[in-house]
């Protein structure tokens, strides 16, 4: 993707979360991606907004380097996507900790995980999405 022209035709060509056009929400994780595969998927599932639910917007090291908050605001930016902090989402203390326990029982690393554990999923659900709307998730 060395070519960083945004034109009309190109996913992610909206700069603004359009209520009356939401079609879906999809989900996506950094680990697993590298840079080009993170962002052809976005390309791929048509996403003209990025909403980054992390309470850190960092990550460690440089194979991830590429979804640090400047960087990735910039990449988006790059690629015509919009992109929203919505810190009031991020899992909770007590959810991470239910993950990492799965993660220490399975022994798998949080940079190998290829998914979040039911207790994880159960506890975000209860904590942070239960008492949400849609129009409090797209409204950020």
């Amino acid at each position: 993707m060395a070519d960083s022209s945004v034109s009309s035709n190109t996913p992610c060509s909206g700069l603004g979360v359009a209520l009356d056009r939401l079609d879906a929400i999809v989900t996506i994780g950094v680990y697993g991606f590298d840079k080009e595969r993170f962002f052809e998927a976005l390309r791929d599932a048509d996403v003209d907004t990025v909403c980054d639910v992390r309470a850190r917007r960092g990550t460690r090291g440089p194979l991830y380097a590429f979804a640090n908050s400047a960087r990735l605001q910039e990449s988006l930016r790059t690629r015509g996507c919009a992109y929203v902090h919505a810190k009031h989402l991020a899992p909770s203390l007590e959810a991470r900790r239910a993950q990492a326990e799965t993660d220490k029982t399975l022994g798998d690393a949080k940079r190998k995980r290829t998914s979040l554990s039911e207790s994880f999923l159960d506890t975000y659900r209860r904590e942070t999405l239960g008492a949400l709307s849609a129009l409090d998730v797209v409204e950020v």
